[in-house]
């Protein structure tokens, strides 16, 4: 098996408040996300398997939106990155250590969106 020695462009929040999305040093501005001109949101996947547990607890346990969900806690809560791209469509995620040219192109999408602001 082949290995690629790519390395992921790093996006992360600040430490700012309100925390922004940073992508490769730049900081994004917030309409980009507001107004879906990207169709991924950067999270963190801790805080984001806590959000997956309330709405586990609330939703009726029988639906595919449950199953969804359970699926997506067992699949997070194995990675080892702390932010993750998620898709504002579907239920997909993409990460920077499992699959960092398809991380890598959604941060050129929002830094190129970020310019032509």
């Amino acid at each position: 098996m082949c290995t690629s020695n790519l390395e992921a462009i790093e996006a992360k929040f600040s430490n700012t408040n309100p925390a922004v999305v940073m992508v490769a040093g730049e900081e994004i501005k917030e309409d980009i996300f507001q107004d879906e001109e990207i169709d991924w949101r950067l999270i963190e996947i801790d805080d984001f398997i806590n959000d997956l547990f309330v709405w586990i607890g609330e939703a009726d346990k029988e639906s595919t939106g449950c199953i969804l969900m359970k699926q997506d806690l067992f699949m997070l809560n194995g990675w080892e990155d702390q932010y993750v791209w998620s898709s504002i469509l579907t239920n997909k995620f993409v990460s920077p250590t499992l699959h960092t040219e398809r991380f890598n192109d959604i941060c050129e999408q929002v830094l190129k969106a970020n310019c032509s602001e």
